[in-house]
C-alpha cells in the first residue's frame, strides 16, 4: 500500500463530505449541453450508439451493446464515467473529432453526480420557485460583518466557503452613486446628493432606495429592458421600415413599472388583455404586445408567408420572455438541447391564430396598421360622448319623422305609378325648330328624315335606318372649341328636367361619340325660354344624374364643368319652368377644351325635357324615377340630404 495515495484519498473524501451536493441544472446540464448532447441528446437523427443522456429514464437503459450509461450510486459501472476517464484516446469521450475536451474538474463533477445518485432536474424554467433556508449567522466568515437583511446571510455564507472576507462598506458618496445608477441609469443630481448626505437617520439609505423606486426614471430604466425583450419599436422593421405607432403600449409598460404592478397581472394583460371579461381600455392597450412583431407593407409580398413570419415571431418572443426558453430552434426541427419538438412550436403558434391581421399591413390610408384602437383624451372623450348623444337624438327624430311619412309616401307613389305606366313621366324627345354652331360646324336636324346609324350593341356591331325624331348631326368644319345652340317648342306645361342623349357613330374615333377625339367633352349648358310677345329669360339649372363629372355636381349648370362621353347628361331646373302654348326653349351646349387639338364636340345628339309631377309628401324636394320595378329617389342638390 502506498501511504501517499492513502493520504490523498482521505483528503478527497473529506472535501467531498463537506462540499455542496451536485445539482444537475447548475453543474451537469451546462457540461453535457456543451460536450455530450450533440451526439447523445434530443436530436434522434444525430444520436449515436443509441445512448441518450438528456433524460434520466433513457440514460438508465442498457444500450444495444449492453452498456448502461448511468448506474446511480456506482460511477465505476457507469459507461459515461468509464469513457470520460478512459486512458485510450480511441475510447475517451468526447471524441477527438468533436473538438471538445472535458477538464479534470468537469470529469470529477460528473463522477460525483453519479455517485450521489445521478438526480436529474427538469428544465430550470419550469421548476417551481422555492425559498431556500437562510444560512445561520454561525456560517458566516466574519461574525462582526453587518447583517442588515437575509441576503447578507447568503453572501457571507458564500464568502465563508470561499475563505474570503467582505470588503469594507463603501462611503455614502459611492453608495449614492452606485444605487442611483443601478436603479435609474443616470447619476444623482447635486441636490439629491446633498439631501442624502444631510440625512443622518439610521434608515437614510432605505429612504433613498424607496424614493428612487418611485421615480419615473426607475420605471424608464426597467421599461427599457422589457421593451427590448418584447421587440418594441416605433417602426415596422421590414422593408421600408415605416412608422408603426405603438407608443401607447410603451406608456402602459412605464405605468406598470412605476406602480409596481404584480407580474401575474402584467402577464395576463399583455397576452390576453382584450379577452378579459369587461376589459378596460388599459388592458386592451396592453394586448398590443401581440402586435409588436415586425410587419411589412411591401406590395409584392406573399401574404401567407408573412403571416407565418408573424406567428413564428410571437412564439420565439413568448418563449424567451415568459418561459425562459429558446423555442425558435424548433421552428424547423426538434430542439437539439431543450425538450421541445417541432410540433410543440406550431402548437404554441396556434394560440395566436385568432389575431385579425393580414400579411400585407398597409402603413397609410384608412386601413393603415390594421386593427386600431381609438384612444381619445379625457376632453376628446367628453366631446365624442356629447356628439354621440346629439347623433342619437337626431336619429330618433328622423326615425320618428320617417315613420309618420311612411304611409303618406307609399300612397303618393301608388298614385304616381299609373302616370309612369302610361308614359307620362318619360323623357319627351323634341323636334328642334333650329340648330346652329358658333364656330363653323354644320348642324343638320333629322325629324321625319331617315338616318343611318352604326353602333355597338352588347359587343356586336349593329346597323339600323330609321327616322331621326329630332336627332341633330354635326358635320363640316371641326374646330377645337364649339358651341351648339338648339331651339324647340316643348309645348304647354311645367318642365323640370332637360336631358341630352348622345349617340355613337361607328365612323367616329375612340368611344365613337366625338368628331375628332377619343371622347367628347361638354363643359357648359345654358337654357332660356321665350313666350310669345315676351323677352327671353334664363332658366336656372342644376346638374343631376351625373355618374362621373369632372367637377363637383350641384353647382349652377352655367358654371365651368367637364363631362366625358360616358357620363349621363341629365339637367334639372332648380325651379320648374312654366311654358305656355307657343313658348320656345333655346338650349346652348359649349364644348370648350383646355388643350388645343382636342376637337371633342359631340357628333349626334337629341334634347329631351320632362314634365313636372306632384312632389311626395313631407320635406323632400325632388323627383321620383321608377326603373326596373325599383323605387329610386334622385334628390334636389339644393336641399340637405335626409
Amino acid at each position: 500500500m502506498h501511504p501517499e495515495r492513502t493520504v490523498l484519498l482521505i483528503a478527497c473524501l473529506a472535501l467531498a463530505a463537506g462540499a455542496e451536493p451536485v445539482k444537475f441544472n447548475r453543474d451537469i446540464r451546462p457540461i453535457m449541453s456543451d460536450t455530450c448532447f450533440r451526439c447523445h441528446g434530443p436530436d434522434k437523427r444525430a444520436r449515436m450508439a443509441g445512448m441518450r443522456l438528456d433524460r434520466r429514464e433513457e440514460a438508465l437503459k442498457p444500450t444495444a451493446s449492453g452498456a448502461v450509461p448511468i448506474v446511480p450510486g456506482d460511477p465505476d459501472k457507469s459507461a459515461i464515467v468509464q469513457r470520460i476517464f478512459a486512458a485510450d484516446p480511441a475510447r475517451r469521450m468526447p471524441p477527438k473529432y468533436a473538438e471538445k475536451v472535458l477538464t479534470d474538474a468537469q470529469k470529477e463533477t460528473i463522477r460525483r453526480w453519479v455517485a450521489e445518485g445521478a438526480a436529474y432536474e427538469g428544465h430550470w424554467a419550469y421548476q417551481p420557485v422555492k425559498r431556500p433556508p437562510v444560512p445561520p449567522i454561525a456560517d458566516v466568515a466574519n461574525a462582526n460583518a453587518p447583517i442588515r437583511n437575509p441576503i447578507d446571510n447568503f453572501i457571507q455564507a458564500r464568502l465563508a466557503r470561499e475563505q474570503l472576507t467582505p470588503s469594507p462598506e463603501a462611503d455614502r458618496r459611492t453608495l449614492l452613486r452606485r444605487v442611483t445608477l443601478d436603479l435609474t441609469g443616470i447619476p444623482p443630481t447635486p441636490q439629491e446628493a446633498d439631501r442624502f448626505f444631510n440625512d443622518r437617520s439610521p434608515d437614510a439609505y432605505e429612504k433613498l432606495v424607496d424614493r428612487l423606486l418611485r421615480s419615473p426614471a426607475y420605471a424608464e430604466m426597467r421599461a427599457m429592458h422589457w421593451l427590448d425583450a418584447v421587440r418594441f419599436a416605433d417602426t415596422a422593421g421590414f422593408h421600408g421600415d415605416n412608422i408603426w405607432p405603438t407608443w401607447p403600449y410603451r406608456d402602459y409598460v412605464l405605468r406598470a413599472f412605476r406602480d409596481n404592478m404584480p407580474f401575474d397581472q402584467f402577464t395576463r394583460e399583455q397576452l390576453a388583455g382584450d379577452l378579459l371579461p369587461h376589459a378596460t381600455r388599459e388592458q386592451e392597450v396592453a394586448a398590443a404586445y401581440n402586435r409588436l412583431n415586425r410587419a411589412s407593407a411591401e406590395g409584392g409580398l406573399q401574404p401567407n408567408e408573412y403571416l407565418a413570419k408573424y406567428g413564428a415571431d410571437r412564439v420565439r418572443t413568448l418563449s424567451t420572455v415568459w418561459l425562459g426558453s429558446t423555442m425558435g430552434c424548433a421552428e424547423c426541427h426538434d430542439h437539439k438541447f431543450d425538450p421541445f419538438t417541432n410540433k410543440d412550436f406550431y402548437a404554441m403558434k396556434a394560440f395566436f391564430a385568432d389575431i385579425r391581421e393580414t400579411g400585407l399591413i398597409p402603413d397609410r390610408g384608412r386601413g393603415a396598421w390594421g386593427e386600431k384602437l381609438p384612444l381619445p383624451s379625457e376632453e376628446q372623450g367628453r366631446r365624442l360622448a356629447a356628439l354621440d348623444e346629439r347623433i342619437t337624438a337626431a336619429r330618433r327624430g328622423l326615425d320618428a319623422q320617417a315613420q309618420q311619412l311612411k304611409k303618406q309616401r307609399w300612397a303618393w307613389e301608388d298614385r304616381l305609378l299609373p302616370d309612369f305606366e302610361a308614359g307620362k313621366l318619360a323623357w319627351t324627345y323634341q323636334r328642334p325648330a333650329a340648330a346652329s354652331a358658333a364656330n363653323g360646324a354644320k348642324l343638320t336636324i333629322y325629324n321625319d328624315e331617315a338616318v343611318d346609324s352604326n353602333f355597338y350593341l352588347n359587343g356586336s356591331l349593329s346597323s339600323e335606318r330609321k327616322r331621326g325624331e329630332g336627332l341633330v348631326v354635326a358635320s363640316g368644319p371641326n374646330p377645337d372649341n364649339e358651341t351648339y345652340t338648339v331651339a324647340f317648342k316643348p309645348g304647354e306645361g311645367a318642365w323640370t328636367a332637360l336631358g341630352i342623349d348622345v349617340f355613337q357613330d361607328e365612323s367616329l374615333p375612340g368611344t365613337r361619340f366625338a368628331r375628332g377625339a377619343d371622347r367628347f367633352v361638354l363643359t357648359e349648358v345654358d337654357a332660356e325660354i321665350a313666350e310669345p310677345g315676351g323677352a327671353p329669360r334664363k332658366a336656372a339649372l342644376r346638374a343631376g344624374d351625373l355618374r362621373r363629372p369632372w367637377r363637383t355636381p350641384g353647382k349652377p349648370a352655367h358654371g365651368r364643368h367637364r363631362w366625358r362621353s360616358e357620363d349621363r347628361m341629365g339637367r334639372h331646373h332648380r325651379r320648374g319652368v312654366q311654358s305656355v302654348s307657343g313658348a320656345a326653349l333655346r338650349r346652348t351646349f359649349a364644348h370648350t377644351c383646355r388643350f388645343g387639338g382636342d376637337r371633342a364636340p359631340a357628333s349626334r345628339f337629341r334634347s329631351a325635357p320632362r314634365h313636372h309631377r306632384a312632389l311626395p309628401p313631407g320635406a323632400f324636394r325632388g323627383h321620383i324615377l321608377l326603373a326596373r320595378g325599383r323605387r329610386i329617389r334622385s334628390q334636389d342638390e339644393s336641399q340637405p340630404a335626409r
